[in-house]
This record gives structure tokens, sequence and C-alpha cells, in this order.
């Protein structure tokens, strides 16, 4: 039997370089629009001045995947592929719209890479919402031999098969990696 493994998406750089390098072109942007004649960049620097617009552009785009997605985990099957589908189409819609417009304005008029970030926020919990109902779905319980009290009765871990993480604070919402729960002989998942 093949095994499904969770992924996440091939993207090399993490987010905090992607953010690093978003604000390093936006600041040579905000430079080259300071000290040289719009009139210049439209005509003699034409060529490397829509190059840094384009690099700004794809930048901005792996950084709003990292910050809404890129940590998200999805498995190899039809279910974890609909939803990244459906999460990408979201995300693109999104960028197509007023949140594009504004997110363009922050980084090309305002010069604002924090802002940007901050507005990037503004939809991570919809992204969140739309993953959560496919992470539910890799929720069951599962009883060890630490769960079941002196009576014999106690109160099944939660365990997500996507993220392999256990809850551990209902109140708090805190999850941990616990894999020697997973090999205990007395485990019943349910």
């Amino acid at each position: 039997m093949k095994r499904n493994l969770t992924y996440i998406p091939d993207i090399n750089v993490k987010a905090e370089e992607q953010v690093e390098s978003l604000r390093r072109l936006v600041s040579k942007k905000k430079a080259n629009d300071e000290k040289i004649s719009m009139e210049l960049l439209r005509t003699q620097y034409k060529n490397p001045y829509e190059k840094l617009l384009k690099e700004i552009r794809d930048c901005a785009g792996k950084v709003l995947y990292w910050q809404t997605i890129g940590s998200l985990r999805f498995n190899r099957d039809v279910d974890g592929q609909s939803c990244y589908r459906q999460l990408m189409a979201f995300l693109n819609e999104r960028n197509s719209g007023e949140f594009g417009r504004c997110s363009w304005q922050l980084l090309m008029s305002e010069y604002n890479v924090d802002g940007y970030i901050h507005h990037i926020e503004s939809i991570r919990k919809s992204v969140l919402d739309i993953w959560m109902e496919y992470w539910q779905k890799h929720c069951i319980t599962y009883m060890t031999s630490e769960s079941i009290g002196m009576n014999g009765m106690g109160l099944p871990r939660i365990y997500n098969t996507l993220t392999k993480n256990f809850l551990i604070d209902v109140e708090n919402n805190t999850w941990e990696e616990h894999p020697e729960w997973l090999r205990e002989n007395t485990a019943k998942v349910g």
C-alpha cells in the first residue's frame, strides 16, 4: 500500500528571507524614485526599472504565499490537491481585486513593507477557514495507556494525521508531536 506523505509545497526560500528580499527591493525602488526623474525611469532606464518592478511583484507574491498558505500542510491525495487549488484560486481572486490594488499601493507608492505584511494578515483568517475544513477531516481520537485512568476509563487524545500532532491543551489550543504515543501497543484509534 502506497502511503500519501504530508508535504509543504516546494519553495526554497523561507518566509523571513522573502520579506527581507522584498524590503531590499522596495528600498531600491524608493531610492530610484527619489533620485531619478520619472521621465528617465520611463525612457533611458526603462528596462532595468521594469525588471525591478517585476522582481518586486514576484517577491511580493512569494511573501503573500508564505504568509498565508506556505506553512499549511496538505496530503498528496485528491482532497489535499483540491484544497490547495481552492486556496490558490482564493488568493488569485483576492490579488486581482481591491486587495491587490491596495497591496500594490502599499509597496509601490508608500514603500511600506510592514503595511503590506499587515494587509496580508487581513486575509489569513479566510485562508485558515478554508483550510480548517480540510484539516478537521484528519482529526481522530486516540486512546493510549497514559490516557486511561485508574478505573479503566479515560479521555481519548485527539490526534491529527495531517500534522502528526496531539492536542495537549484544549483551552489554549496547544498541539505537540508525541511519536512515542503512536508506538504504544495499547493505543487504539477510533
